[in-house]
């Protein structure tokens, strides 16, 4: 998507074709994410399935409206358009992901401190919540400078904004879901300890 976007020397079919690869790849991505938080933290609940459903159809519905409206061509030269609306939608399933993983963060806490949960799922937890929380973060902050018609892709504002999300929502990916073992030993230190 950047690069389609930024890279004003491409042929136009080209940018454009970048463009749709990546907006693709986002409705794949955040449809994905709703999925998870539905079927993760709440596989009964019939709120998330309509959650789920509104929020792949609003991607799949302002993706149409893209290509049928004023093209994928005139958001990769403006950053403007129903494809704009998209950041929000991301935002709006990561704070889904912030508020169910936080709630469940604060329940193995609980069961933890009366030997009821594993202090290195408890840890995962806490992080799962963090990565959730900055990726919701980056979300919202993009969206806001989107709709201010900011830009941001391939500016030394918007890349450094990117490298550094980039390095903490890696860092928390690799402890919540491949911790070292050293990493794992200290946890289950400090919880014994406690």
């Amino acid at each position: 998507m950047a690069v389609g976007r930024q890279a004003t020397a491409l042929p136009d079919a080209l940018r454009a074709a970048l463009v749709i690869s990546g907006a693709l790849c986002g409705l794949c991505g955040m449809s994905c994410m709703a999925i998870f938080n539905w079927r993760v933290f709440r596989p009964s609940g019939a709120l998330s399935v309509v959650l789920v459903l509104a929020s792949v159809g609003a991607l799949a519905g302002i993706a149409a409206a893209q290509t049928l409206g004023s093209g994928w061509l005139h958001f990769a030269r403006e950053e403007r358009g129903p494809w704009a609306n998209a950041m929000w939608l991301g935002a709006a399933i990561y704070l889904w992901s912030c508020i169910e993983a936080g709630r469940q963060y604060e329940m193995l806490k609980r069961r933890l401190r009366i030997g009821l949960a594993d202090p290195v799922v408890t840890d995962r937890m806490r992080i799962f919540t963090l990565l959730m929380i900055s990726s919701f973060t980056a979300s919202a902050v993009f969206a806001i400078f989107q709709t201010l018609h900011v830009p941001m892709a391939g500016t030394t504002l918007g890349l450094w904004m990117a490298a550094v999300v980039s390095v903490f929502t890696s860092l928390f990916l690799g402890l919540a879901f491949v911790p070292p073992a050293r990493y794992v030993e200290l946890v289950r230190r400090r919880a014994a300890e406690a």
